[in-house]
């Protein structure tokens, strides 16, 4: 009986020991449950807290993207206005007066676009360097030039390559902006030329800076399918041809020169195709590309030659590039009777010049380059505007963005100016411009200098003049001539 009943405590025991286990073993599951729930819910926390941050850096690598284009048409921009030459004429005593619309040229493309954080500090040294150097060249003081003109010179340098080094590491944008640029910078290296003069056994030291600038250009962006071959296949030559140019050995580059030339134009040849087909994109990377393009093609150079009787059969290839790049993108609402204008007279000049009637293309290419000014002007005052507050009507602002009231009326013309008198103090001269041409006015001893007025356009602008005298002005538009040359465009604002 009492082993009976042992056996039974015994069971009850385990049994009691077996139900704690369970009970604490639930505990723990419960505990478990509830600090995974809590981890999860952590999670979904800390989840939702970096999502908007994922999508702030979306939307920063999509402005970066599409910053891509602008920054590398302005950099090139700025690089084609020759500081480094600026600064060692002005150095040697030699002034020119296009010295002044180079670096308004400038700065103008360094104000026309957004720039990303990398290059910020490189902008804005050089943006001041070359502010300087404007107020010294308005007011002709070639002297003080010069500080700020070797300054410009290096920081542009620093600014060109951070640039590039930042546009290299940035993937995506728009392809046709890039192409457009890319491209053209390319071209611009002259590897015709080169080949030419190392056949010649001319040899240059600059020709391998502007081969490994070419290759430079390849590597800069992604080019689409339909280009990828042709553009390969260039790669490929101009690479060698840098090889060679590096060992010295000019003999050897002459094969990958020839190479390179034909290459080059079959890149070139197959790009200006695909774009034109391409729609969309960056309109504002597209003008800005396609308008400095046409602008340097020298439409006026070749209105003057032809008045002059001068003939050259490289007229004809420049009026059809300009005429290619004018069809190549699509245009803004806001320059399109411009481009419409320009495009007409650029097609008539360009039918005249493949008859060789010369004498029937003077009118045309006088028409030509006058509307490609205009448009010049206008394409640059529309970039300017775009990506901020843009309303239908143009207002002449002082610095204070206070809007101007007319003043003292003052009409130039295309051979003459007028004489025009002021009180001492702030005024406002209103400039009417009615001649056929586009024109401006630059008062050195004042430093100021108005934008470019086109025929039948007028601006105002406000001078601060304390001391009674003359103070003379003059054309500021080059295209005009010196006022030795043009002695008519030179006028006197007679203070007393």
């Amino acid at each position: 009986m009492y082993r009976n009943i042992g056996i039974k405590l015994f069971l009850i025991f385990v049994l009691g020991i077996f139900l704690v286990g369970c009970s604490s073993a639930k505990e723990d599951a419960e505990g478990k449950s509830v600090e995974n729930a809590e981890e999860i819910e952590q999670e979904d926390q800390s989840a939702n807290e970096e999502e908007p941050n994922n999508e702030d850096k979306d939307e920063g690598k999509e402005e970066t993207t599409m910053n891509k284009a602008q920054m590398m048409i302005s950099n090139f921009i700025i690089s084609e206005q020759g500081f480094h030459e600026i600064a060692e004429e002005i150095e040697k005593g030699n002034y020119d007066q296009n010295f002044l619309r180079k670096v308004q040229k400038a700065k103008a493309a360094i104000e026309s676009i957004e720039w990303t954080e990398d290059v910020i500090e490189e902008k804005d040294l050089f943006l001041k360097d070359v502010t300087e150097l404007e107020k010294a060249l308005i007011t002709k003081d070639y002297e003080s030039a010069l500080v700020p003109a070797k300054a410009a010179h290096e920081t542009q340098h620093e600014f060109y390559k951070k640039v590039n080094d930042t546009v290299k590491l940035i993937s995506g944008g728009d392809s046709k902006a890039q192409m457009m640029i890319a491209n053209y910078i390319i071209s611009k290296q002259g590897v015709h030329t080169i080949a030419e003069e190392l056949e010649k056994g001319n040899q240059d030291p600059g020709f391998l800076r502007k081969v490994q600038a070419a290759k430079a250009a390849v590597e800069s962006i992604e080019w689409t399918d339909d280009v990828k071959e042709a553009k390969d296949t260039f790669y490929r030559d101009v690479t060698e041809l840098e090889q060679a140019l590096i060992a010295e050995d000019y003999e050897a580059a002459v094969t990958p020169a020839k190479s390179a030339h034909e290459t080059q134009h079959a890149l070139d040849k197959i790009v200006a195709s695909t774009i034109k087909a391409m729609t969309g994109g960056d309109a504002k990377a597209q003008m800005m590309i396609a308008n400095y393009m046409i602008s340097d093609q020298g439409v006026h150079m070749i209105a003057e030659e032809l008045e002059k009787g001068n003939q050259d059969p490289s007229f004809l290839r420049k009026v059809q590039k300009a005429k290619a790049v004018v069809e190549s993108i699509e245009w803004t609402d806001a320059v399109k009777d411009k481009k419409d204008a320009f495009y007409k007279d650029v097609t008539e000049l360009e039918k005249a010049l493949i008859a060789e009637d010369y004498e029937a293309a003077v009118t045309p290419a006088k028409a030509a380059h006058e509307s490609q000014h205009e448009l010049d002007k206008t394409v640059n005052d529309v970039i300017a505007e775009m990506d901020t507050t843009v309303t239908g009507t143009t207002k002449v602002e002082t610095e204070d963005n206070q809007t101007l009231e007319e003043g003292t009326p003052l009409k130039v013309m295309d051979w003459e100016f007028e004489n025009i008198t002021l009180k001492p103090g702030k005024q406002v001269i209103t400039v009417t411009n009615t001649g056929n041409m586009v024109h401006g006015i630059v008062i050195p001893n004042l430093g100021v200098m108005s934008e470019d007025i086109g025929s039948g356009e007028t601006v105002n602008i406000e001078v601060n003049i304390e001391e009674p005298g003359t103070y003379n002005f003059y054309c500021s538009v080059p295209e005009c001539g010196t006022p030795e040359q043009h002695g008519g465009m030179v006028g006197e604002i007679i203070v007393k």
